[in-house]
């Protein structure tokens, strides 16, 4: 199912118990989450658990999870997250929820006599058996896992899990890994939405009408620095859509030409990442400029587990202006002033510090540099967490420090010249 088309069920209050939410796109999902859990509670307090696999999870709190009754309401929300990270163990406990213990035999003789669930009738008269004392059929524990699966997968089609008719499941993954078979066969193709990030088109239009609801215009520039460094996905831009208007209103507050008129530019976003007080990716690459290792390495470990999305993308934007400003001095022979201006480079600080780098690299050397982000982009995909940390870790001491960069694609043999 698409996300709008989903959107409109539950607006409609066409809501499944459960559903599968995939694909990179975090802000939608939070958005869709939100949309649920007004339409489910209404002005009742909500109850939303959140359960992590991982493997200090006892497969049993996920069925406590979802069976488990609730102090003050019938209604519950279970988010499953980590989906990706789905095994055996935590398969079966899902499984034990989901495939009916006991079923009625008048409704067994209704899916015989229905053509739509040949298949699940037929799954139920190998993995049940018939009591006829209480006119019911009994789920055999000692089925065959072949028969087990079909079962499973008949469910999901006929979207007749035995799922409490309060509780709403949702499984979440928010990587780009691929999600088990074992998973998806759990739902029907309806129940599981993937959510796509924006198109590179939709963005500015979408980002200027962020700030147009909060009643500021943004210029072009300025979208272009956004889309440029910021995570690809809603939520991530809606965050720094929020830093930003919080410093402009505080910049408003002091300063009577920015609040006369009510405008984003490219300059207030550089104040914005120069004042301010966190540390971002633009510090560690103004600390690699400087060629200080130390403060460089200090910057990652405060941004890696709260910023570590937008890292890669903030050093290249840095990245790809610097090396613009090296080959403007370097090879076109411009003067530095020259250099800033046509670069919209305002800011004292920013001048200072790019300065800085001028002077200790030169343009071949920064464009083979190159190589080491986007090798760091790729790496950062795949590696887990603490793998990942390292690699970085790594492309701090490579970028300030060696001359000569192999590059894992270019082969052996390969020497960075002076």
């Amino acid at each position: 199912m698409k996300v709008p088309e989903l959107r409109n069920k539950i607006q409609n209050n066409q809501i499944d118990n459960l559903y599968l939410f995939t694909g990179p796109e975090v802000g939608e999902k939070r958005e869709i989450i939100d949309l649920i859990v007004e339409k489910v509670f209404g002005e009742e307090e909500p109850v939303v658990q959140n359960v992590y696999l991982g493997s200090d999870l006892d497969p049993a709190e996920i069925s406590e999870a979802i069976e488990g009754g609730m102090l003050f309401s019938s209604k519950k929300i279970v988010c499953i997250k980590n989906i990706e990270l789905m095994n055996t163990r935590f398969q079966k406990a899902l499984e034990s929820v989901f495939v009916p213990q006991r079923l009625d035999n008048a409704e067994v003789i209704g899916m015989s006599a229905d053509r739509r669930l040949t298949s699940l009738s037929e799954c139920v008269k190998k993995c049940y058996t018939f009591d006829e004392h209480r006119q019911s059929w009994l789920y055999n524990p000692k089925t065959k896992e072949t028969d087990r699966k079909k079962l499973i997968q008949a469910l999901a089609h006929s979207k007749r899990q035995a799922i409490p008719a309060d509780t709403y499941i949702i499984m979440i993954n928010e990587t780009n890994e691929k999600i088990p078979t074992s998973v998806t066969n759990l739902l029907s193709d309806e129940q599981q939405v993937v959510f796509y990030e924006m198109y590179d088109s939709q963005k500015p239009q979408w980002i200027r009408s962020e700030f147009q609801k909060r009643g500021l215009y943004i210029e072009d520039g300025a979208i272009e620095f956004i889309v440029d460094t910021v995570e690809n996905n809603k939520y991530a831009f809606q965050s720094e859509i929020e830093r930003i208007c919080t410093y402009y209103t505080q910049l408003a507050k002091d300063d009577q030409t920015v609040s006369a008129h009510n405008v984003v530019s490219r300059d207030l976003i550089e104040s914005y990442l120069y004042h301010s007080k966190e540390e971002t990716a633009f510090s560690l690459y103004s600390a690699l400029l400087a060629k200080n290792a130390e403060k460089a390495l200090s910057i990652l470990d405060k941004i890696f587990y709260t910023e570590e999305d937008n890292i890669v993308p903030g050093l290249m934007w840095s990245h790809k202006r610097f090396l613009k400003i090296l080959n403007q001095v370097e090879n076109e022979r411009l003067p530095l002033e020259t250099v800033f201006e046509k670069n919209f480079v305002k800011m004292k600080k920013a001048r200072e510090e790019l300065a800085v780098g001028v002077r200790n690299y030169k343009f071949y050397q920064t464009t083979m540099l190159t190589y080491q982000i986007v090798q760091l982009e790729y790496y950062s995909r795949f590696l887990p967490s603490d793998l990942k940390r390292v690699k970085y870790q790594e492309f701090i001491i490579n970028f300030i420090f060696t001359n000569n960069l192999e590059l894992f694609w270019l082969g052996d043999n390969q020497v960075l010249a002076d």
